[in-house]
């Protein structure tokens, strides 16, 4: 009896953790196209939006690409009149110096918005703060954040208290590095599977 009533508490506990990280990973909303993602469609709660940054490989671009998906560039030319905006990316802190800026450079020449440089990785909270204070919006809750990760976009947005957390589906899955399909898009998928979350517009 004692060793079952053991088994029924690791249980729970384990339960408990799943629930809290799946609560640190809930978007406000999950998008099938980022250009789904425009102002005229904010929900009432979320117009006090005034920054927004985006994730960059697999949001933007093509994993591992300087090129973004047909028809963002202009779509974020045209955000960014009403909006302050950045990409914070972890794909410029795997160079340093020269080559880090030099990927910044690349990426603002394709994206038309400005290149972020926090110094330290997503899901890192800090990150976050310092995405925000390049903007100088010093206001969470006046951030939306668009990514495409659960793990690292959505979990450090959360815990960084944004406004608005937007999870957009993943185009190009074939394109990422293998870790990517053993660590990070199972909890994508269970996470859909457990919510059965449908594909929106907003």
């Amino acid at each position: 009896m004692r060793g079952r009533n053991l088994r029924v508490v690791a249980s729970m506990f384990q339960l408990w953790g799943r629930l809290f990280l799946f609560r640190r990973v809930v978007p406000d909303l999950y998008l099938k196209d980022l250009l789904d993602f425009t102002p005229e469609n904010f929900p009432e709660q979320f117009q006090g939006i005034e920054g927004i940054i985006f994730d960059w490989e697999s949001t933007l671009a093509p994993h591992g690409t300087m090129v973004v998906f047909p028809g963002v560039k202009d779509y974020l030319v045209g955000l960014a009149k009403d909006f302050k905006m950045g990409v914070y990316t972890n794909k410029h802190l795997e160079r340093n110096g020269r080559r880090a800026r030099d990927i910044g450079e690349k990426i603002i020449r394709a994206s038309g918005i400005r290149m972020l440089y926090p110094k330290v990785c997503k899901p890192m909270v800090r990150g976050f703060n310092q995405a925000m204070e390049e903007l100088e919006i010093y206001d969470p809750l006046k951030f939306a954040y668009v990514g495409d990760a659960l793990a690292t976009d959505m979990m450090g947005a959360q815990n960084a208290g944004f406004g608005l957390i937007v999870l957009v589906n993943t185009k190009n899955r074939r394109a990422e590095p293998l870790y990517m399909h053993i660590l990070g898009r199972p909890l994508e998928w269970t996470y859909k599977l457990v919510t059965r979350i449908k594909h929106t517009k907003v």
